[in-house]
């Protein structure tokens, strides 16, 4: 949607950092200062690979500064974070680099694509390509983009569709909140590129607070209109029994067959 020219964000996210620009800083280092204190911060990873299959295709809706889905690649998946946000993707970019799971020579499929190690090896016996030059290999696109063990990272809007090559995804991850982050029919059109961008067989886990503005009602009806059904529900990230008053909520979705079969499983609201 457009008003007066300008495509409508639909995240608070843009809003806050417009009135506040240190803050996206100040998410970066709270995260930072977590881990330093040893504050486990790998949970939505460790959940997210038991749930995919092995070397799956990941897209991280909503990625921040990249601390799932660079833990994703480290187990061996490919791994696409997508963020409004350009200095957390910026901070991805660094954080990836760090950990070794950036890739190590650019495509020209996008303008940032990356691909794995091994394959930047083998272009650059056959082109000469030293590290950080452009590469021209032909692969499909998907394949291009989704590299096991590598993540990658684009400034994307996740209510808007995915950058070329993103899609067929066998799980899309959206935790962190980020769904409450969402304004107007953001989160509604975020689900609706979700569906779009997954596998036939993919899945979908979102985690939120069950207290800050999205209802459970909403939700499923959001999921409905969006073609998913929530196929399992959760308390928290270690699978903890869904209960209507929980404060968090871990959902499961899937492509669905019909709007009756995706709100039946929401069960009572809050």
């Amino acid at each position: 949607m457009r008003h007066n020219g300008i495509m409508e964000s639909h995240t608070r996210w843009t809003q806050i950092t417009t009135e506040n620009p240190d803050h996206s800083r100040w998410y970066i280092d709270r995260f930072d200062k977590m881990r330093a204190a040893g504050v486990d911060l790998d949970g939505e990873a460790r959940t997210c690979d038991a749930i995919a299959p092995r070397a799956a295709r990941i897209i991280d809706a909503g990625c921040g500064p990249g601390r799932t889905a660079i833990e994703l690649a480290r187990r061996g998946h490919a791994v696409i974070g997508l963020d409004i946000d350009p200095q957390l993707i910026a901070e991805a970019d660094r954080a990836a680099r760090a950990a070794g799971v950036d890739g190590a020579c650019d495509r020209d499929v996008s303008a940032t694509s990356r691909i794995d190690r091994g394959t930047a090896q083998r272009a650059a016996q056959q082109t000469g390509c030293q590290k950080d030059e452009p590469v021209t290999i032909s692969l499909p696109e998907s394949d291009a983009l989704f590299q096991p063990g590598v993540a990658q990272f684009r400034e994307a809007n996740i209510c808007y569709p995915y950058p070329r090559g993103v899609g067929g995804a066998d799980l899309i991850v959206c935790a962190g909140n980020v769904m409450t982050f969402l304004a107007g029919q953001g989160p509604r059109l975020a689900l609706e590129q979700f569906a779009a961008a997954l596998a036939p067989t993919g899945q979908v886990v979102i985690g939120f607070g069950t207290d800050r503005g999205y209802e459970m009602e909403t939700f499923a009806a959001d999921c409905a209109a969006a073609g998913l059904v929530i196929t399992q529900r959760f308390a928290t990230w270690q699978l903890a029994p869904w209960q209507p008053d929980a404060p968090f909520l871990v959902a499961l979705l899937a492509p669905g067959v019909s709007h009756q079969h995706c709100a039946s499983p929401a069960g009572p609201t809050r």
